[in-house]
């Protein structure tokens, strides 16, 4: 009886299949693993100073948020155009 079932070519099939999809996951994997150790390591090149520098790289400027403009979650929500037409 286990003979005839690897005779069936639907079984070939339905082997096949697993292995393509098996080896695609492998490879993106391999492509997910790789893409991001190369945009982790540009992002720590990015922030030495010197690189920055041989690059014309601007430094970044940081702004304090204005405590007089700051609202609430609740505000904000009732100032946007979503509430505006759903609320």
């Amino acid at each position: 009886m286990n003979a005839e079932k690897h005779n069936n070519p639907g079984y070939f099939v339905v082997l096949m299949k697993v292995t393509v999809v098996f080896f695609n996951l492998q490879g993106l994997l391999c492509y997910w693993f790789a893409s991001n150790c190369i945009s982790l390591t540009q992002a720590l090149f990015v922030k030495i100073p010197n690189v920055r520098q041989a690059l014309s790289i601007p430094t970044m400027v940081y702004q304090k948020p204005d405590p007089a403009t700051k609202k609430t979650v609740v505000q904000t929500v009732k100032d946007s155009k979503f509430f505006l037409l759903y609320g």
